[in-house]
């Protein structure tokens, strides 16, 4: 029975158990959104091109590299296609007082124009006469016409102190050739530009009519029509038998008016009293192109 009792008490004297709590649930950080991760090519690509280009860049600091380049810059610049004219070039101008030369123009025709700048004393003798210059011109041509005199003449007169050698051939057999020669290079390469223009528009037409009420001296030397007065034209485009053939119908009617006649292998030249030949000119000239 002791025994007993001594368990109840023991029972009673037990300090009373707490109820369990369930555990405190630990707060969890705050998901984190993650981003899906979406590659943009474009722009992959657009970086992978820049880092090509800058790691070319590098590579073409070696001078043989810098070489190889402008000399496929120059092959592209000289395949221009045959058959077509190539224009005046007003975009290479020598601004360093450095000796150069460039191609002004060519033409279908065969007529080229160069101009070279700054030139060394000693390198004029390259060119066909010993005159003192900084800047000459040079035009060529397969065939020489009077054409050609006509627009020097011209250029001559509206541009002072220019010289020049030319080659020219009134039974237009031979090659027509003409250097200017002048010590402002500006002023050279704007009358060169003006001839080259000039000559260009001239070979795009088979038949062409020059009149000059005032013809010059020179251009009358050339032409050898020394002693003439009045007023000149000059049919271009006509062969000998085709001016035979032109003339036979109209002989009498240009005895009346005065005006004379000169018969060239490759041109037909008037002259006569400006009045009576600018008058008759028009419908003699239109019966041709028709």
């Amino acid at each position: 029975m002791s025994e007993f009792m001594r368990a109840i008490v023991q029972e009673v004297l037990r300090p009373a158990e707490q109820p369990e709590r369930p555990p405190k649930k630990k707060k969890e950080p705050p998901a984190v959104q993650q981003k899906l991760h979406r590659p943009n090519y474009q722009n992959a690509m657009r970086e992978k091109r820049l880092n090509e280009l800058k790691g070319n860049h590098e590579k073409i600091s070696n001078p043989g590299d810098e070489l190889v380049s402008r000399l496929n810059i120059l092959t592209l610049a000289q395949g221009a296609e045959r058959g077509t004219t190539v224009p005046a070039n007003h975009g290479t101008k020598n601004t360093s007082g450095q000796p150069c030369g460039r191609l002004i123009g060519s033409a279908p025709s065969g007529l080229a124009a160069w101009l070279y700048s700054n030139l060394p004393h000693e390198k004029l003798e390259w060119f066909h006469r010993p005159i003192s210059a900084r800047g000459v011109a040079v035009f060529s041509a397969p065939v020489s016409s009077p054409g050609q005199l006509v627009i020097l003449q011209e250029e001559l007169t509206r541009t002072g102190g220019v010289k020049y050698f030319i080659q020219w051939d009134k039974n237009g057999k031979k090659a027509f050739l003409l250097e200017l020669f002048h010590n402002d290079c500006n002023l050279l390469e704007t009358t060169a530009e003006n001839v080259w223009q000039a000559l260009n528009r001239q070979t795009k037409k088979k038949t062409k009519l020059f009149y000059l009420e005032q013809p010059g001296s020179w251009l009358l030397n050339q032409l050898e029509l020394t002693g003439i007065r009045g007023a000149v034209a000059i049919m271009e485009g006509f062969g000998r038998y085709e001016s035979y053939s032109l003339l036979l119908p109209v002989l009498q009617e240009l005895a009346s008016i005065n005006i004379r006649y000169k018969i060239e292998e490759s041109y037909l030249v008037l002259y006569g009293a400006h009045e009576q030949l600018a008058s008759y000119l028009p419908g003699l000239f239109g019966e041709i192109q028709q």
